[in-house]
């Protein structure tokens, strides 16, 4: 799962697993990497204030396989990694970033480092 809880009120999930998370409890707005995948990630970026202070979160199951396979259930079907990219580069332009966490990588299952070197550019 991808995470960017902004103001409280919007969340990304992209595990693919449709599930109540403890931010849907909190009131949450949930996309989908499969929503992402189909229509961009504009409606996630129309919730976020200009200028609102936020905290992101990547937690790397939520990122396809195919680019994070340093995870322990790897679902196909996550956000593509330069969605990922494009998605953080965008609320860093609108909101202050206060703060960013990846989470749920497994660096055993990293196949020749390329979990690791996938993860890299998103702290840039």
């Amino acid at each position: 799962m991808i995470s960017e809880i902004i103001e409280k009120d919007s969340c990304v999930d992209t595990d693919g697993i449709p599930s109540q998370s403890l931010a849907q409890v909190y009131g949450a707005k949930i996309f989908t990497a499969k929503e992402v995948h189909n229509e961009g990630h504009e409606r996630i970026l129309d919730l976020i204030q200009e200028g609102a202070e936020c905290l992101v979160t990547i937690d790397c199951d939520g990122l396809d396989p195919s680019i994070m396979p340093a995870v322990k259930a790897p679902v196909p079907g996550g956000l593509l990694f330069q969605q990922g990219i494009d998605l953080i580069h965008h609320i860093s332009k609108k909101a202050n970033v206060k703060g960013f966490n990846l989470i749920e990588f497994v660096p055993e299952k990293d196949v020749n480092g390329f979990g690791c070197l996938d993860c890299c550019p998103y702290y840039f």
